[in-house]
């Protein structure tokens, strides 16, 4: 099992006395979450963490706020968070097949594990698009609402 630190707006949240950890589907939305807010290219060393849905740094005129065009927009949400996610898997295949070496089994437990994208749906309303992320973990289906104003 894997965790992650406990993120509350921003900081890193209590647990008691002790700093806070997320574990399984809680974990998986915090790091997608994370991902989602990190503008594409802020982490030097890991230039493909992040998302354009907050402040490209890279391309720059790559950009879906202030379009007036929701199946413009919509397409390069889609086709965004499938990249998130497909980064994601690619990153806990390779921790699997690391663990497997080192300690001789996975340690990646099926509540965090991101097995598929089950569908992305969009509403619109005013200047807001609304985002419904499903997706199929372990043996359960995890739904993010991913807000994209202007």
């Amino acid at each position: 099992m894997s965790f992650s630190l406990l993120l509350q707006n921003g900081d890193l949240g209590l647990s008691g006395t002790s700093l806070g950890t997320v574990v399984n589907a809680a974990k998986l939305q915090q790091d997608l979450v994370c991902a989602i807010l990190t503008p594409l290219g802020f982490e030097e060393l890991h230039p493909e963490f992040g998302s354009i849905l907050e402040e490209d740094l890279i391309n720059p005129e790559v950009t879906i706020i202030g379009t007036n065009d929701f199946n413009h927009a919509a397409a390069i949400v889609r086709s965004e968070l499938l990249r998130i996610c497909q980064n994601y898997q690619a990153q806990q295949i390779a921790r699997n097949e690391d663990d497997a070496i080192k300690f001789g089994k996975p340690t990646l437990t099926p509540g965090e594990i991101l097995l598929r994208v089950v569908s992305i749906n969009f509403a619109s309303a005013e200047d807001h698009l609304m985002c419904n992320l499903a997706l199929e973990i372990g043996n359960d289906t995890l739904e993010l609402n991913i807000p994209v104003s202007s």
